[in-house]
C-alpha cells in the first residue's frame, strides 16, 4: 500500500486537544470536531506541520468516522517520522 519512502501510522483521534506519542500509535488530540470531517482535516493538518511536510502527503487510509485512524505519509519512513516528532516535543 505504501511506498520505499513512506510509511503508515496509526493514530488514536481524541478531538479537542494536541498531540503525543502513545506506544505504537501517536495520540493526536485536535480543536476540530469530530463532523463531516473536520477532526480529520485537522490531524492532517496537525501532523503535516509537526512534520514539516505538505498535508497533502497525508493521507487518511482507513478509520474515517472512528477514533482510531490508520494515516499513510508519503516521503518519511517511520523511523523518520518518529525522530522529527521527537525534535519537536
Amino acid at each position: 500500500m505504501h511506498g520505499k519512502d513512506s510509511c503508515e501510522s496509526r493514530a488514536g483521534l481524541i478531538p479537542r486537544q494536541h498531540r503525543r506519542l502513545a506506544g505504537e500509535a501517536l495520540k493526536i488530540k485536535v480543536q476540530a470536531p469530530p463532523e463531516k470531517g473536520r477532526a480529520n482535516e485537522a490531524v492532517v493538518a496537525l501532523l503535516a506541520k509537526a512534520l514539516a511536510i505538505d498535508s497533502a502527503a497525508i493521507t487518511v487510509v482507513s478509520g474515517h468516522t472512528s477514533p482510531a485512524k490508520v494515516l499513510e505519509i508519503e516521503g518519511l519512513d517511520t523511523e523518520g517520522v518518529r525522530q522529527t516528532l521527537a525534535e519537536g516535543e
